[in-house]
């Protein structure tokens, strides 16, 4: 102060809130069935938040987020320091749950995205009993408070498998993994068992300290090659063992730009394939063999998420399979002898005229004909089929019927063979009729020449 007045000295100030606002953010809590979260409803900004999860009876955590991010399947969680609302989500499943190729893991989807599995929820463990495994070691599930559920995979060992079923978009990913370890020379090794995931493996440092058991994190990359689902498999790599496993947290770091598929190839073995007639081809399993490779090579072309391996496979197996195809030994035409059949067609057309004979007996006979023709001109006649044509105007000739003059008696042709004609020329009539008129004409001879004998004796 100017002047006189002085300032005093100053020491230090009390500060008491008389109206001043405070900052709230809001929390949003999602339990799934089979569960609850506990935890504030509000929290003031740079306070901390507490959240307990609380499975029911006869379940489990199976995973927690936080603002959208996994934390895994803890029973407590902590939110430092808010500065922003909160949302905390926790789903449960049963104590006996585990991955299926039905119900599988998903890898996260979108870039940054963290997803949790835990060990424990194995779709299979594979237990080996090999003497350079460890038998006295049995890979298992178990239960002690380190673990983030409460529960881990125990005793990886040489030739021992951990299996999960899982669903994944191509693309890099890194792996978080919580475990303890209790050897210098302890790996992990992972694959897919379609090769749709690159093979790997890491070493894993050892997490003793002063006789106990640390829990400790180490980090790799995993790389997804193909979409959709498949089999991740770990497992120790050599004579030595694996780490216990309590949890894998899994981020997407990169995407991985689709594969570029060809078809072209496969469609045109497809095309040739659907053209083939398949009745030129022996029955057998080289049939069965074509026609399985041709439906999966229809597959492939229309699956979109095939690789250009499954789409030169395909391929390859198609076009095998169909030239292994074995064809039918040419079947050689039966020798159809036409000669007879023609021989009595000529004859027939030379020796009988239409107006000689009842309209009604021409036309049977007229019909005959033109089958016998028709059938004589036919390449693809078979023998039979001539046979009975050759018969069938046989009949007809023997059918036809003259017709009759009132005031002259006609002559009688002999009535033509039954079956197979001779090389004479056809003939119509009936066999009794010429007998009689023949003895009708002995008789008459005989009465001239009685007459004439009668005649020199009177004389």
């Amino acid at each position: 102060m100017g002047g006189a007045n002085k300032a005093p000295r100053l020491d230090k100030f009390d500060i008491v809130a008389k109206d001043v606002q405070t900052v709230e953010y809001k929390v949003t809590k999602t339990a799934g069935e089979n569960g609850k979260i506990d935890g504030p409803d509000k929290v003031e900004a740079g306070t901390d938040a507490t959240f307990t999860i609380t499975p029911d009876e006869g379940y489990t955590v199976k995973d927690v987020k936080v603002n959208g991010t996994s934390v895994g399947a803890v029973t407590t969680y902590t939110v430092k320091n808010v500065s922003a609302d909160v949302a905390i989500e926790a789903t449960f499943a049963a104590e006996d749950f585990k991955y299926t190729e039905e119900n599988p893991f998903e890898f996260p989807s979108k870039k940054d995205e963290i997803k949790t599995l835990e060990a424990e929820y194995a779709t299979e463990l594979i237990n080996s009993n090999d003497t350079d495994s460890d038998p006295n070691w049995p890979l298992e599930i178990k239960a002690e408070d380190w673990a983030s559920n409460g529960k881990y995979v125990n005793c990886l060992a040489f030739k021992d498998y951990i299996k999960y079923a899982y669903t994944a978009t191509p693309g890099t990913y890194e792996v978080t993994m919580t475990y303890r370890s209790g050897s210098d020379v302890n790996k992990l090794a992972w694959s897919e068992k379609d090769g749709n995931v690159a093979e790997g493996q890491t070493v894993v440092a050892n997490t003793n300290e002063n006789g106990a058991l640390q829990v400790k994190t180490t980090t790799f990359e995993l790389e997804v090659k193909k979409d959709g689902a498949g089999m991740l498999i770990f497992t120790a790599p050599d004579t030595g063992k694996g780490p216990q496993i309590d949890k894998l947290e899994i981020k997407k770091i990169s995407e991985t730009e689709p594969e570029k598929v060809d078809k072209s190839e496969l469609n045109k073995v497809i095309k040739e394939a659907e053209e083939k007639d398949l009745n030129a081809y022996e029955d057998g399993a080289e049939k069965d063999a074509f026609k399985a490779a041709l439906d999966e090579a229809k597959k492939v072309a229309g699956n979109e998420k095939v690789t250009q391996q499954e789409v030169d496979n395909a391929k390859t197996t198609l076009q095998t399979a169909m030239d292994a195809l074995v064809e039918k030994a040419p079947v050689t035409p039966e020798a159809v002898d036409k000669s007879a059949l023609k021989e009595y067609y000529d004859k027939c057309t030379a020796s009988y005229k239409e107006a000689a004979y009842t309209a009604e007996s021409w036309k049977a006979f007229e019909t005959a004909l033109n089958a016998a023709k028709e059938t004589a001109a036919d390449k693809d006649a078979a023998q039979t089929e001539v046979d009975n044509a050759l018969n069938v105007l046989n009949a007809a000739v023997a059918k036809l019927e003259k017709v009759k003059d009132p005031n002259q008696q006609q002559p009688v042709q002999p009535q033509p063979e039954q079956t197979k004609p001779d090389k004479t020329t056809p003939q119509t009539g009936d066999r009794t009729n010429a007998a009689l008129l023949f003895g009708c004409a002995v008789l008459s001879g005989a009465g001239v020449f009685f007459a004439y004998r009668r005649r020199r004796t009177i004389k």
